[in-house]
Parts: C-alpha cells; sequence; structure tokens
C-alpha cells in the first residue's frame, strides 16, 4: 500500500514535486488509525490492491482515501467511504487540499458539505461533514 500510497500522491498532487513523496510516508500518514483495503482482480485474475481508506477512529476522521489510477472511476472509493459510513458515528469529516479540485467535485457529488476552509496552513485544505441523519 506505501507504494500505491506514494505514486498516486505524485499523480495527483501536481503542485508538489514528484520527489517529496516518499515510500516511507504512508506509515507515518496511517499510524493510529484503521484502515480498510478494497482488493480487486486483475484481468490475469490476480488480486491486487485498488485502493485503500484510513479513519482516525476517535473522532470519525477519514484522514486517506487512494485508489490506484487504473481503477479510479470503478466505485471503489464510494464503497470504501459507505463502509466507513456504516462503521463509524456520525458526522464523518475529512479534509481536501484546495488544490485538489477534483476530489472536491467528488466529495460534493456524494453528498459532503464543505463545512470550512482554512488557507493559513503549509497545506491549505477544505474541511468537509457527511451527516446521513436528521439533525437533531
Amino acid at each position: 500500500m506505501a507504494k500505491l500510497y506514494q505514486s498516486v500522491r505524485q499523480q495527483i498532487f501536481t503542485w508538489e514535486k514528484p520527489e517529496k513523496f516518499k515510500f516511507y510516508d504512508y506509515h507515518e500518514s496511517v499510524a493510529g488509525e484503521e484502515v480498510w483495503v478494497a482488493e480487486v482482480k486483475n484481468a490475469h485474475a490476480i488480486p491486487e490492491i485498488a485502493g485503500f481508506i484510513s479513519v482516525y477512529a476517535k473522532t470519525s476522521f477519514i484522514h486517506n482515501l487512494f485508489i490506484a489510477s487504473e481503477w479510479q472511476g470503478h466505485g471503489i472509493g464510494t464503497k470504501l467511504l459507505k463502509k466507513a459510513l456504516e462503521c463509524f458515528p456520525q458526522p464523518l469529516t475529512l479534509k481536501v487540499h484546495i488544490g485538489n479540485m477534483r476530489a472536491c467535485r467528488y466529495y460534493e457529488k456524494l453528498g459532503w458539505r464543505r463545512i470550512g476552509t482554512d488557507e493559513r496552513t503549509v497545506e491549505p485544505y477544505h474541511l468537509y461533514e457527511y451527516y446521513s441523519g436528521e439533525r437533531q
């Protein structure tokens, strides 16, 4: 999964130099989180990792959702998000780098609501929330 994490970040985060993303970043990124893996069979019927999601369970915060480029658009990310929504208390939250407009559109299409933006950090982000039930 470390290789998938590194390669997808290099492809998606085009505003950064590719060499910024290291193989060992993955282990730091998911430390203390629950990680679920999506596995699919490739054209040769060999199982391969198509993506993963990591959630910091104490706060229902989705820290990572990464799908291999060849599996993007096949519903894998949506299935991983649905599983997280079933297993963790709502609302769930996540952050998206403000430069990642594709991800912003994706989450908004799925019903996530932007509840804040912080441009003062080293990596500015939008904060999203998902709540499927009625608010009290």
